[in-house]
């Protein structure tokens, strides 16, 4: 699911890794192990998921070793990431709108402009609200009458 979605297989692999650890948080070397894969693997697809803030690093100083957690923001990052893309999306066709004025594609890309503009707004409306409800429960946890 996470590959059809968008996520690059290594990098899903990990994620889905460290969400069905015990404590959502594993060190590089155990990755390697329960993957099957090479240190570079684990290296390069835990620098993408921290770039999209997805997980956090995290450094123990009882064992010295550095390990990687799910961000406890994790989902709230990603819906406000998928805003600044429709947000993104609606500037460039409104941008192409304008430029193509009085052309038949201009109210085409208008819409659009509006549709993306309208789900975005929506959409980091919508992470806001469930941040807050969701934000000052413990990861396991489930607010009475969602999910």
């Amino acid at each position: 699911m996470m590959v059809r979605t968008g996520l690059p297989r290594m990098p899903a692999r990990v994620l889905a890794c460290l969400l069905t650890s015990d404590d959502a948080r594993l060190p590089a070397a155990d990755l390697v192990r329960l993957l099957g894969v090479s240190p570079a693997s684990v290296s390069k697809s835990v620098a993408y998921l921290a770039d999209l803030r997805l997980i956090r690093r995290e450094r123990d100083s009882s064992d010295r070793r550095e390990y990687y957690a799910v961000d406890d923001d994790a989902w709230h990052e990603a819906c406000r990431r998928q805003a600044e893309v429709c947000r993104l999306w609606a500037e460039a066709a409104m941008e192409g709108a304008d430029v193509l004025n009085g052309s038949a594609a201009a109210p085409r890309l208008s819409a659009m402009s509006r549709y993306f503009d309208h789900v975005g707004n929506d959409l980091a409306d919508a992470a806001e609200r469930w941040r807050g409800v969701f934000g000052d429960l413990p990861q396991t946890g489930l607010p009475s009458g969602a999910g």
